[in-house]
């Protein structure tokens, strides 16, 4: 399946030529004013190592790489070079990552959380390698929000707002990185 749409779009130079926008690329046809004629059209997926995502947070801690990125459906990544493609890859765990941050005084202290069983994780190694909580909140439905200290012993996790007429849940706090909230 194609995925989410995006938009449709149709050449003002050439109305033979359409582009459907998906979550998984783009499809672009050159004849779909056949369809007029009741003649079938041609479609194909053009675009080459194109993934339409979303940046959902940055942070640039004082040391180590200069940029952490949460991604939606591809998780993050941690930048060392900004002009470079991450060698490393994104971030393993989950898919998306929808929030991170890291501690002021001890930077190499980084968590983040997404979609995920355990919904988050934290690296002591400035978001190299993660380690993911060991239980999530009972609040908890993956996502959210997370903060952590200054000396990055605390980390405290906003969850999503429930949608209809629900209350929002409470934040939920850890002192022993995730294995009790």
């Amino acid at each position: 399946t194609p995925g989410w749409m995006g938009d449709v779009e149709i050449d003002p130079f050439d109305p033979a030529h359409a582009l459907y926008i998906t979550g998984g690329g783009i499809w672009s046809s050159y004849d779909v004013t056949d369809a007029d004629k009741g003649v079938s059209t041609h479609w194909t997926f053009d675009d080459d190592g194109l993934e339409e995502t979303v940046v959902s947070d940055l942070v640039s801690p004082p040391t180590g790489a200069p940029l952490l990125s949460a991604v939606g459906d591809i998780s993050g990544f941690r930048h060392d070079d900004l002009d470079v493609s991450p060698p490393g890859g994104m971030f393993d765990g989950f898919v998306n990552t929808t929030s991170l941050d890291f501690a002021e005084a001890a930077p190499d202290i980084v968590v983040r959380v997404g979609s995920s069983s355990g919904g988050g994780s934290y690296s002591t190694d400035g978001g190299t390698t993660w380690t993911p909580f060991a239980t999530a909140p009972a609040a908890s439905k993956g996502s959210g929000y997370i903060a952590v200290s200054e000396d990055g012993a605390t980390f405290l996790r906003a969850h999503p707002v429930p949608r209809g007429p629900t209350t929002q849940p409470l934040p939920s706090i850890t002192r022993d990185r995730g294995s009790t909230w």
